[in-house]
């Protein structure tokens, strides 16, 4: 999903004047899916002369920061006299990011948000922030065959998708949840989207206060205290925790598998502590069991699936559900 960083850099940016008429590439009088993509096709590259369309901030590259200007400047391109500065005023468009998981075709997902009633916190925040939001979902991201790149399909996939979403005589800004490779693409620090949020909003500067903060379990790495495992090593100063509960689990220092480096115990640890609630979130997630070895993980899976379980209270019929999701899933990582 999309980070908040980023989606509170493009509300930020909402506020600001930027040029429309430079953000319509094709110059058809409107800043739509096609100038979006222009942008998306040369996303970090440098330009091959001293200037280039898609180099909206003038750096001589193709960023996220353009990005931010062509959805700051979604709609009609409106006519400009010389002494009109003013900038968009409405909210974003679509602000599906925060909505996702109600709406995912995800059962376990779904049926998370709804425990969290994540929903409605959110629409609530929302109404507070007088933000308008229309929560669309768009199924499978821009990837939408989850190949890890953007295809020329991919792209007219999600352009008519947008057309038919969009309102055509929309003008604003558009905050886009677009999942897949998007962050990778980007590979944008958070201090940057922030400076620039800061910049654009008008906002004062202040100390961060977390800049020197550690993160729960931070050891340094020459400290004595840091375990030698390489599997536990991950977990820090929290490692003494995880054995603790391995010692609980009935058998809980047996390894899970006998090619992965992970006991039993790691299981009910990744549920009662790191919000683990399915068979994947354990062996590709809390743990790496699936990139390591796939098919010691999918040999794992209905262990792990017993162990899960019982932390959740779920029933066998639910543990076999997951052991069988997780096994189709691995399959796609086995070397043939």
């Amino acid at each position: 999903m999309t980070t908040l960083p980023l989606t509170l850099a493009m509300i930020a940016a909402s506020s600001s004047a930027t040029n429309a008429s430079t953000s319509d590439l094709n110059q058809d009088g409107i800043v739509n899916t096609t100038d979006l993509l222009a942008v998306l096709a040369e996303i970090n590259t440098t330009c091959r002369s001293e200037s280039c369309a898609t180099d909206l901030t003038g750096d001589a590259r193709t960023t996220w920061m353009d990005l931010l200007f062509v959805m700051d400047n979604w709609g009609t391109v409106p006519p400009r006299s010389a002494d009109d500065d003013e900038g968009h005023v409405d909210g974003p468009v679509l602000l599906d990011a925060v909505y996702y998981d109600q709406y995912s075709s995800s059962n376990w997902r779904r049926q998370l948000a709804e425990q969290l009633d994540q929903g409605e916190h959110t629409r609530s925040w929302c109404t507070t922030n007088d933000i308008k939001v229309e929560p669309i979902v768009y199924g499978g991201g821009v990837d939408q065959d989850h190949d890890g790149s953007y295809s020329d399909e991919d792209r007219e996939v999600f352009k008519q998708w947008m057309d038919e979403n969009v309102p055509a005589d929309y003008t604003g800004p558009v905050c886009l949840d677009m999942e897949g490779q998007w962050w990778s693409l980007l590979s944008t620090p958070s201090q940057t989207v922030m400076d620039h949020a800061i910049d654009v909003g008008g906002l004062d500067r202040q100390p961060c206060a977390t800049e020197n903060l550690h993160l729960r379990g931070w050891l340094d790495r020459e400290d004595p205290a840091m375990p030698t495992e390489n599997w536990l090593r991950v977990y820090g100063a929290d490692a003494p925790e995880v054995m603790a509960i391995c010692d609980e689990v009935e058998r809980g220092r047996d390894l899970l598998h006998e090619r992965l480096p992970y006991p039993r115990g790691v299981v009910a640890h990744a549920a009662r502590f790191e919000l683990a609630r399915t068979v994947e979130d354990v062996l590709a997630r809390r743990t790496r069991a699936l990139l390591l070895d796939a098919r010691a993980a999918s040999e794992a899976a209905d262990e792990a699936a017993t162990l899960l379980a019982a932390e959740l209270g779920r029933d066998e019929a639910w543990a076999a559900e997951q052991a069988a999701d997780f096994r189709s899933l691995a399959a796609g990582y086995v070397l043939s």
